[in-house]
């Protein structure tokens, strides 16, 4: 793995996450490139496993998903910790090639998150609930759905007021609205 600057570090996890909401929810980020990561999350660029990540999402915006799994794997392998087991099972999900396996690692990241037991992760919840709502949604599973979708909803006050933080305010209110949880004033 090449040695990544801590503002690289940072980009690259949040060009990822804003780049996996953009391309899962369809939604326009403007000034991606010049947010600051410590305005977005609480992630050390020091940690092994968010460089792990950073050095994937590298390879993913390059056109080598194959070498992004090997280091998110790596990154699980790695983690020591529920945290950084999030993290990493964050980014699992994302190259999982059937929906199943897609909800299987977003569970695992909630699952570690709530055995965090402090408040770094509070942050990711409403990506995290969004992320499972999108899973279900893939699967059929309308109620699960929605229920992750109002979860993720109730917890879009903590998120900072940021590009992030619109892009999962947007997807989780496209989800409820497609799950049927909120009726769009033009049909009202």
């Amino acid at each position: 793995m090449g040695q990544l600057t801590n503002e690289e570090v940072g980009a690259s996890i949040l060009a990822c996450t804003l780049l996996d909401i953009r391309t899962t929810y369809k939604s326009k980020i403007p000034g991606l490139r010049t947010y600051r990561m410590e305005n977005v999350l609480p992630i050390d660029p020091q940690n092994a496993v968010v460089r792990y990540c950073a050095a994937g999402i590298q390879l993913e915006q390059s056109g080598q998903p194959d070498e992004a799994l090997r280091l998110f794997t790596l990154a699980w392998d790695k983690s020591t910790d529920a945290f950084e087991r999030t993290i990493a099972a964050h980014y699992m999900a994302r190259h999982q090639k059937t929906p199943e396996d897609v909800l299987h690692w977003n569970r695992e990241a909630l699952s570690n998150a709530d055995s965090v037991g402090d408040d770094r992760v509070q942050e990711f919840y409403p990506s995290l609930y969004l992320n499972l709502g999108k899973a279900h949604e893939d699967l059929g599973n309308t109620d699960d759905a929605r229920r992750f979708y109002t979860l993720a909803a109730g917890r879009l006050d903590c998120l900072p007021e940021s590009p992030y933080g619109a892009i999962v305010r947007r997807g989780v209110m496209d989800g409820l609205q497609r799950t049927g949880s909120l009726v769009n004033e033009s049909e009202a």
